[in-house]
């Protein structure tokens, strides 16, 4: 008789568990001592093709152990950090080396594990690199210390109840998908608000994410004492030191905090017990990590957080990217408007008329419309998308133009009046005669914030500020990109001045961007503002068209446009790219390899171009030759197949934020 038929007989009988056999508990005794193979994955930078180690452990090890689990192992001379991936029935090595002891560390969640496991396949970054992205290295020296939060003063904001009806329908909701519209901005504060309210009740985590720092203070600041208390912030000052790194990711391990508020590395925090993530502004490009490997988007990784907890998510956006509304629409995302889309009294000034009568950004309505609020005792808020006095300077005679010797972008004329480069920062003096001719003939061309400001002063004797929260300026100037809750206090009147460098933009994305731009701008406006002047040479534009007509409308003629040129989301999109401080050797390399890929890319009906220069030429004074591979949707493993023939030292960048 069997010891399984042993059991079985005795619990029929109602009788207790019988004693082991001896025969049975030697067995077990056997299989306690057995070395079993474990999977481990170091906290160390590695290649894109390497990241897994094999080990062996002893039976009794391997039960007090589970995946997940962080402990250091030998590995070389040295100990290293490591995560347990999994146990392994045989590994391709012979000879594998056997710890003997496992002092456990800390713990991975379960879903982080799978992560690793999406993330460096999705990317092309081995699992090795990627778990640095989620575990902060133990310093040697632990200290016991708190966590400081934001100084930021606390901003009181009256709830009310039709915000915590929306914001409880979504907590309680079988719903797991949102895309939330919100018009409202202050309406939109509030609901988060109240979600936040939820998860502390209930003890609970909910993650938000914000693009930038200061949209993260902008909503610390509506966060109430008591709320503060239990709220982490992820920032990069926290995480540059290693104490107070893996001190908050202990914490929120340990589920001390039910809020964890931050910037794009907030996504990879150590999640336990979280109810609802909420991604702010989703349309942003900030989400996109596009200047150092691993170039992900954080979007795209939330989301398969989410398909892991089955937890909730909500993107936000007044202008979603259209991949995201059509994959929301695929995918039967619950819909939420907050609030109505504000009429606006906007103006479209055709620049292109202006040429015929002696040409100036200064248009007559752009003068008469600040002039009216200067006397009404209000702010004007004027965006000119460049900075500086002028955007390049050019020899008349030879066509030379002043570039940087480190990236060879244009150099700009600051208000300095001196040559500048935007991209490194770098400075120097104007030239008197050309350095390849020696013409005296230079002309500085173009336009930039300073230029306007002091045309502005000069001639009409307004005040001038680039502070976008000044109170005392007449006219502010601004880029765009820098424009806070605070800007519009008494502003009445929003000037486009130039925006139009926005519509040369050779990309697939480029009239999503320029739309995005400005109807982000006018929505942060709000009803704040009495008129909007909106001055460009290309009014037939689709997005600038489709300012008045609404997003929806939009959406409606855009995604039409992309599904005839195949472009995402009806493809994917993958950008290469390689650099080498010698030019012929960057464009012998980039030939060598686009001659690699072209047939196979083509064989799936793909589309490859031909390698190109990346706009600013160099990088860190190395020059950068690039691909761009447009996809159908085919499987991950037949993309790996493909993109197996593009050498290990080139940069991979899937999803990029542009093609330029």
């Amino acid at each position: 008789m069997t010891e399984g038929m042993e059991f079985s007989r005795a619990k029929a009988r109602g009788k207790g568990v019988p004693r082991l056999s001896f025969s049975l508990f030697s067995k077990l005794v056997v299989y306690s001592y057995m070395s079993q193979i474990i999977k481990i994955v170091p906290l160390q930078k590695m290649p894109r093709d390497k990241g897994f180690f094999d080990y062996k452990v002893s039976g009794q090890i391997a039960k007090n152990i589970t995946p997940g689990a962080v402990f250091e192992v030998p590995f070389g001379k040295r100990k290293l950090q490591s995560v347990f991936y999994r146990f392994e029935t045989s590994s391709p090595f012979d000879k594998l080396r056997e710890l003997e002891e496992v002092n456990v560390l800390g713990q991975l969640p379960d879903y982080q594990l799978k992560l690793i496991d999406w993330f460096s396949k999705y990317y092309y970054y081995s699992p090795a690199s990627t778990l640095i992205l989620m575990l902060p290295a133990i310093p040697k020296k632990k200290q016991s210390l708190s966590i400081n939060q934001l100084l930021v003063s606390y901003k009181k904001i009256n709830l009310t109840a039709n915000t915590k009806k929306v914001a409880n329908d979504i907590w309680t909701s079988p719903e797991k998908k949102y895309l939330i519209l919100p018009n409202s901005q202050e309406l939109k504060t509030k609901v988060y608000l109240q979600l936040v309210n939820k998860a502390i009740e209930e003890n609970k985590q909910i993650v938000l994410l914000f693009p930038q720092v200061e949209k993260v203070k902008s909503f610390y600041q509506y966060l109430d004492p008591s709320s503060r208390k239990h709220t982490c912030v992820i920032s990069s000052e926290v995480q540059r030191s290693k104490n107070r790194h893996h001190q908050l990711w202990q914490d929120i391990s340990d589920k001390k905090y039910n809020v964890i508020v931050g910037t794009r590395s907030s996504v990879f925090a150590p999640l336990q017990n979280c109810h609802l993530m909420i991604v702010d502004e989703s349309h942003s490009e900030d989400y996109k990590q596009w200047d150092q490997t691993p170039r992900y988007n954080v979007v795209k990784v939330i989301k398969e957080i989410q398909n892991n907890l089955n937890n909730k998510l909500i993107l936000t956006s007044v202008t979603p990217r259209i991949e995201i509304v059509y994959e929301a629409k695929k995918l039967g995302y619950k819909y939420i408007s907050l609030g109505e889309d504000a009429k606006v009294n906007l103006s479209v000034v055709d620049l292109s008329h202006e040429r015929q009568k002696g040409f100036t950004y200064l248009t007559d309505k752009l003068i008469k419309s600040i002039d009216l609020q200067v006397k009404k005792e209000k702010q004007s808020l004027l965006i000119v998308n460049k900075r500086g006095l002028y955007s390049y300077l050019l020899c008349q005679d030879c066509s030379w133009t002043a570039k940087c010797l480190s990236c060879e972008m244009p150099l700009i004329i600051n208000a300095e009046n001196k040559l500048e480069c935007r991209n490194c920062e770098k400075k120097g003096p104007v030239p008197l005669a050309c350095p390849r001719c020696e013409g005296a003939n230079l002309k500085p061309l173009g336009i930039g914030i300073e230029q306007i400001s002091r045309t502005l002063k000069k001639e009409y004797g307004w005040t001038c500020s680039e502070d976008v929260e000044s109170k005392t300026a007449q006219v502010i100037l601004s880029t765009g990109q820098n424009i806070t809750e605070g800007s519009w206090g008494n502003v009445g009147l929003l000037g486009f001045v130039y925006i139009d460098s926005l519509v040369y933009l050779a990309d697939y994305n480029s009239n999503y961007k320029l739309y995005s731009f400005i109807k982000t701008i006018i929505n942060s406006a709000g009803s704040n503002v009495n008129e909007i002047i909106l001055q460009t040479c290309f009014v037939n534009n689709l997005a600038i068209e489709h300012i008045k007509l609404g997003y929806t409308k939009f959406y409606k003629d855009e995604i039409e446009a992309r599904k005839a040129f195949d472009y995402p989301p009806f493809s994917n999109v993958i950008k290469i790219f390689f650099q080498h401080h010698d030019l012929d050797v960057c464009e012998k390399e980039a030939r060598h390899v686009y001659k690699e890929l072209k047939q196979s890319v083509e064989k799936i009906r793909g589309r490859i171009t031909e390698p190109y220069l990346y706009y600013l030429r160099k990088v860190r004074k190395r020059y950068r030759y690039q691909i761009a591979i447009v996809l159908p949707k085919i499987s991950q493993k037949e993309e790996e197949d493909l993109l197996s023939a593009v050498p290990s030292h080139w940069m991979l960048d899937k999803d990029p934020k542009d093609l330029l």
